[in-house]
């Protein structure tokens, strides 16, 4: 009866353990807060009016006025509205000096398979990942956010055509490389 006791104490420690654990995601309130984030705003022109980086990792976009949204106000399709907001990230970001190496890379983490927006070498030289949010109700989804922080932490395995093409190390892991979430947003 003891030995059932005590694999059954096992059992429930080695399930509820890392639930418990206060590194653990589970409690964690969002991964996001790990991450940076930057917020290019435009005008109805489409010229930069202003960029905001949140170092706390959190850009809420409730802190934005109400007039604000996606570019060319096209958040009704998301599909569209997010590939314009790439390409003006892309432009910004060339403008800066950074190379895009490669859009929609797959890249294999601990946290499963994700598809980035893009990765980019920054004007510093560094390799780094960078997901685009077009418009203010736009939102990582829990996976995203968990895979993103993974390749912060650890590194990821790219994959995939497109990740040949960038000239990313196909099927080896490459180290923790930094994270870049940019929400673009049209405010008048």
């Amino acid at each position: 009866m003891k030995l059932y006791l005590r694999c059954l104490f096992c059992l429930a420690l080695s399930v509820l353990g890392p639930l418990l654990s206060t590194d653990s995601p589970a409690f964690a309130d969002d991964h996001t807060s790990r991450l940076l984030e930057h917020t290019y705003i435009y005008d109805t022109e489409g010229r930069l009016k202003e960029e905001i980086v949140d170092s706390s990792g959190v850009a809420s976009p409730s802190k934005l006025p109400k007039t604000c949204g996606s570019i060319n106000g096209q958040e009704q399709n998301p599909r569209r509205s997010g590939t314009e907001g790439e390409d003006q990230v892309i432009r910004e970001l060339e403008a800066k000096g950074a190379k895009v190496l490669g859009r929609e890379i797959t890249l294999k983490t601990t946290e499963g398979v994700t598809r980035v927006d893009m990765v980019i070498r920054n004007a510093e030289g560094g390799l780094e990942v960078v997901e685009v949010k077009n418009g203010v109700s736009a939102r990582l989804t829990t996976r995203q956010r968990a895979a993103l922080v993974s390749i912060q932490q650890s590194g990821a395995e790219p994959r995939g055509v497109n990740a040949t093409r960038a000239g990313l190390p196909v099927g080896r892991q490459m180290g923790p490389t930094p994270v870049r979430i940019i929400r673009v947003v049209a405010c008048p």
